[in-house]
C-alpha cells in the first residue's frame, strides 16, 4: 500500500498503510516459522522468506526518527492523525516509513539472539515497477509519476525476478544474504539512518512493540517466538528483497 492524501485506521486502531505493509506481513513471517523450520529438517534444505521492501526507505525517518524514539509506543505515534497530517511531511513520507519497518523487522529478526541459522530472512527491491494502483493519482503527482514510470519503470516480469532471486539465487552466499538487503541481484548496504546508533535502537524498540502487539492477535505468537527465535541451532533462513 503506498501513501494516500486520506487519512485511514483500521478496526484494530492502526493506520492502514502500517497495518498493510508491515503489522500483517510480520504476523504472516512468524506464524510461518514452524513450518519452514519442519521443511528444513524433513528436506535437508533451507527455506527461505522474502519481504519486499524498497528502495525509498532511503528516504525514511531521518531528524523525525530521532523523536520517534522518544514516543512511548512508536506504533500509535505513527499510526496519530498529528503524525499523518504534519506539515513537514509529504503524503508519501508514511510509505517511506513503512518500507523502513521492513527493514527493521528482518534485521532485528535475524539478530542475535534471535537468529535462526537455516532459516534465510531476506528484504528484497524490485525497482520502480509499472502498477495500476497509480492510476487514481491526480494533477502533478498524476505528471510526475508519469514521467518517472517512463524514465525508470521496469515491467512487472523484470521486477517479478528481482523477487524470484532472492527467493532462489544467491546459493554460494547464503550468509551474506541472511537478513541483508538485496537490491538486484546483490546483498547492499540499507540506509544511513537504519545502521545508525538511533536506527538500531528505533529499530529495537519497533521490534518489541509489534511483539506485543502480535502476541494480542494471535496466541500463537509468543509460543513461536520462545521456541523458534531464543532457543539455538535453529534450523532456519529471512531475506529482504529490494
Amino acid at each position: 500500500m503506498i501513501g494516500t492524501p486520506s487519512y485511514e485506521k483500521t478496526e484494530d486502531g492502526y493506520a492502514t498503510i502500517l497495518q498493510t505493509n508491515d503489522i500483517g506481513p510480520s504476523l504472516h513471517t512468524l506464524l510461518l516459522l514452524p513450518y519452514l523450520v519442519k521443511t528444513a529438517e524433513e528436506h535437508n534444505t533451507k527455506p527461505r522468506i522474502v519481504i519486499v521492501s524498497s528502495y525509498v526507505h532511503y528516504w525514511a525517518m531521518g531528524d523525525k526518527g530521532r523523536t520517534l524514539t522518544n514516543q512511548p509506543n512508536i506504533i500509535d505515534a505513527m499510526s496519530s492523525v498529528d503524525y499523518y497530517f504534519n506539515k513537514k511531511l509529504p503524503v508519501d513520507q508514511h510509505y517511506f516509513d513503512s518500507k523502513l519497518l521492513n527493514v527493521f523487522f528482518v534485521r532485528a529478526l535475524q539478530a542475535p539472539p534471535r537468529e535462526i541459522p537455516r532459516y534465510s530472512r531476506q528484504r528484497c527491491e524490485p525497482g520502480i515497477l509499472l502498477r495500476g494502483f497509480r492510476s487514481d493519482f491526480k494533477g502533478i503527482r498524476a505528471l510526475l509519476d508519469h514521467l518517472m514510470e517512463r524514465l525508470l519503470a521496469m515491467t512487472t516480469e523484470e521486477g517479478g525476478r528481482q523477487i524470484v532471486w532472492a527467493a532462489v539465487g544467491g546459493v554460494e552466499e547464503e550468509e551474506r544474504l541472511k537478513g541483508g538487503y538485496v537490491s538486484f541481484g546483490e546483498v547492499v548496504e540499507p540506509s544511513d539512518f537504519s545502521i545508525s546508533r538511533e536506527g538500531q535502537e528505533l529499530e529495537e524498540k519497533y521490534w518489541t512493540q509489534q511483539l506485543d502487539i502480535l502476541k494480542g492477535v494471535d496466541p500463537r505468537v509468543k509460543q513461536i517466538v520462545d521456541q523458534y527465535l531464543y532457543v539455538k541451532g535453529k534450523v532456519v533462513h529471512v531475506y529482504m528483497c529490494s
